[in-house]
């Protein structure tokens, strides 16, 4: 583990309520050894409160998999404080850690951190390039979050899984691209008054508001995705969201004109597939379906399926 710092504050992300002056001047970086998968935690200072708060975050996401953390390796610093060392001692766990100035010992962590620079502030420029309204450098928390999910869920080890699959003891599975989408593009998320459908707006508003698309939450299915308000600068979980992957609507939005193409945009973000691999054995599996009907895969994927139900 180590630390990552920042010359350029970061924005915290906040779902509502009045913007906070505070922001991220850096991150803890944890790498498991085995899995090599990475943790990050964005931290509003260096301090040791901040780092015992990285610390006890990861520990709660490896008990959610089943895993304890045994040990550490650590770069000097905030992690050689006595309340840092003492917390381990409470844990049960062992810490060691690399020379001073031999920053090498620490090489995996330093690598990782490497990674993770290197792949936001690609995300991040690209965005910026392609947004320059909307896309500034502080943004870059939300962009090394990014970068995190994408080394963990989206990098093959030999055996096929992923770092993450590695961690949990999971099988490898068949990724699901169209869960990831460009880091900073523009999307369009459906108006809250019409998802909730319990209040009709006015048929002169709109009925999307524009959103930057800021990375997956990690706090709901693979598919619900983190919007920027670049209006409030609050950022939500959205599931009702028509994605610009390409950036092909922003020149329609310099001109306040509806893209020729929205249509093709909608269709492409609602292809939500209903049957998986995973839910064989379901009322939802292609195997029960076919014993009911005795229809084809073929004819079933071109003709409407109707099963009569009789009820006492």
């Amino acid at each position: 583990m180590d630390h990552l710092v920042s010359a350029q504050p970061g924005l915290i992300p906040q779902i509502s309520g009045k913007l906070t002056c505070l922001r991220i001047v850096g991150a803890t970086v944890i790498v498991d050894h085995y899995s090599d998968h990475v943790y990050v935690f964005l931290m509003r200072d260096l301090s040791l409160e901040e780092t015992l708060l990285a610390k006890h975050a990861y520990e709660r996401f490896l008990s959610t998999i089943g895993v304890i953390a045994k040990a550490y390796h650590a770069d000097n610093g905030r992690f050689a404080d006595k309340g840092f060392k003492d917390d381990c001692t409470t844990s049960n766990q062992s810490i060691t850690f690399c020379g001073v100035g031999g920053h090498h010992q620490n090489g995996i962590a330093e690598r990782k951190i490497k990674e993770l620079t290197l792949g936001a502030r690609t995300l991040l420029l690209h965005a910026k390039r392609m947004l320059p309204e909307y896309i500034s450098t502080i943004l870059w928390p939300f962009a090394l979050k990014c970068a995190e999910d994408r080394l963990n869920n989206l990098v093959h080890r030999s055996d096929g899984r992923t770092p993450y699959q590695t961690i949990a003891s999971l099988d490898a599975v068949k990724i699901k691209l169209s869960d990831f989408h460009t880091f900073g593009s523009p999307c369009y998320v459906l108006d809250a008054r019409l998802q909730s459908g319990l209040k009709a707006i006015p048929k002169w508003e709109p009925r999307v508001r524009m959103g930057i698309y800021v990375g997956r939450s990690p706090s709901h299915a693979s598919n619900v995705s983190l919007v920027l308000n670049p209006r409030t600068g609050h950022v939500s979980p959205q599931f009702h969201v028509v994605y610009d992957d390409d950036f092909t609507t922003v020149s329609y939005l310099r001109t306040a004109t509806v893209p020729p193409h929205w249509a093709e945009l909608v269709q492409s973000s609602a292809a939500i597939p209903v049957y998986t691999e995973k839910q064989v054995g379901t009322w939802q599996s292609y195997q029960i379906l076919k014993q009911m009907t005795a229809i084809s895969l073929d004819k079933l994927n071109q003709q409407p399926l109707l099963i009569k139900i009789e009820r006492e």
